[in-house]
């Protein structure tokens, strides 16, 4: 695996859109690469575990750069003191560089479970809260329904009731204006025979006191008859 060139430590940035990259300078001149991590709940962890990895493999390179020169300037002076001190200076360098790799790793890795586990629990407490929304509108929504069939039930009571009462008085109305007008009818027929009899009663007397008497008995009795059925009929006019 090739080193990635750098000559400052790699940093961390936070875009505007709330997502992390990780900020390589590899010269002086301004040569910068940014490796973009878009995933909003992750994203700043794994941009921190990449750039401490970075780093732990700048510090490798230059190590690696240190034991160069020694072994250079040893070979200088004496070659089987050069290579002592090459294989010390390699068994450091080789032991820090494992460390430092180590360490961004286990960095890397603690960062990115803190971050799952947070992430766990920030669903778990929305979907709590999602649960909980969803029956407090399923109980709110029963008992609208049930409110609803109680005063529909209790519409529909009073509706039977008022029905019923009006239907009652409907029938208490029919009774009293047939017994009435059965105790008028019964009245007029009464009054008519009465009167009738009257007038038949009449009649007879006319009638027989115009065989007794002379002259115009027959228009005298003609003219009785006709007025007492004139008074019968006004009689019972009124009586209905």
């Amino acid at each position: 695996m090739s080193l990635v060139p750098q000559i400052v430590p790699a940093i961390v940035v936070k875009n505007p859109d709330g997502t992390y990259a990780v900020r390589v300078q590899h010269t002086l001149e301004g040569s910068v690469t940014e490796v973009q991590f878009h995933n909003h709940v992750f994203g700043e962890a794994l941009a921190t575990g990449y750039a401490a990895f970075l780093n732990g493999e700048a510090k490798v390179e230059a190590k690696t750069e240190s034991v160069k020169t020694a072994v250079e300037a040893a070979l200088g002076t004496a070659k089987a003191d050069a290579t002592a001190e090459l294989k010390k200076i390699l068994g450091e360098a080789k032991s820090e560089a494992q460390a430092v790799v180590a360490d961004a790793k286990r960095d890397a890795e603690t960062i990115t479970t803190v971050a799952e586990r947070e992430a766990d629990q920030v669903q778990s407490v929305a979907k709590s809260q999602a649960n909980k929304i969803k029956a407090d509108a399923e109980v709110e929504a029963a008992k609208v329904v049930k409110d609803a069939n109680t005063l529909l039930e209790v519409a529909e009571a009073h509706a039977k009731t008022a029905e019923a009462d009006a239907k009652a008085e409907a029938e208490k109305l029919v009774a009293e204006a047939k017994t009435q007008a059965e105790r008028i009818l019964d009245d007029a027929q009464a009054d008519a025979k009465r009167i009738i009899g009257d007038a038949q009663s009449d009649a007879k007397n006319v009638f027989e006191a115009s065989l007794a008497g002379a002259g115009d008995t027959e228009t005298t009795a003609v003219k009785a008859v006709k007025k007492a059925a004139k008074v019968v009929e006004t009689d019972v006019e009124k009586k209905l």
